[in-house]
């Protein structure tokens, strides 16, 4: 932040969160964009691995053969 602003409470049951706005899902979920706080439950729950290293994509990585 650059600024003053207000902090939200990690939603840790959907999210991983190491500090400031270094947040992505969990296995099993996926997020549109890195600005929403949004998680979404992906239908088949084996094709999304989370924000996993070392990509740490912050909308979650796929699987091999999905996106």
């Amino acid at each position: 932040m650059t600024e003053p602003g207000d902090c939200s409470v990690c939603p840790t049951d959907r999210a991983v969160c190491y500090g400031g706005g270094d947040i992505g899902p969990k296995p099993g979920y996926w997020r549109r964009s890195n600005v929403t706080s949004t998680f979404i439950k992906c239908l088949f729950e084996a094709a999304c691995l989370g924000m996993i290293p070392p990509e740490n994509n912050p909308q979650g990585s796929c699987a091999e053969g999905y996106q």
